[in-house]
């Protein structure tokens, strides 16, 4: 596991403008700035599984299997292959080494 870098607050730019999730992350961002989420690490985790919940179009699915798989240091194919609540553990983890809502933040006003 790495920590997250600049190339990939740009990557995370791109998934969020083209798969039209700005507006519920900036929601969630505006919520836990509010203190409504409850800690940093939750918050990062439901960032992550509402983006994954509106990747409809495959190609981002594919972009997103190329970020995760990034920071994790793993092939996009092994986190494809995850089952959820590996996938969830790994979203936790990346949490906890990494400011998530501020890399959310930062990519969402980018996108």
């Amino acid at each position: 596991m790495r920590k997250i870098k600049t190339q990939d607050v740009f990557k995370l730019a791109r998934i969020i403008r083209i798969s039209g999730a700005k507006n519920e992350l900036a929601e969630i961002l505006r919520a836990s700035q509010n203190g409504n989420n409850g800690d940093a690490r939750k918050v990062g985790v439901d960032l992550i599984m509402t983006l994954v919940s509106v990747c409809g179009e495959e190609e981002v699915e594919k972009m997103l299997y190329e970020l995760i798989g990034g920071i994790a240091e793993k092939k996009p194919t092994d986190i494809m292959d995850l089952d959820l609540d590996e996938l969830i553990e790994l979203f936790k983890e990346i949490g906890e080494q990494n400011n998530l809502s501020n890399f959310f933040d930062t990519a969402v006003k980018s996108a």
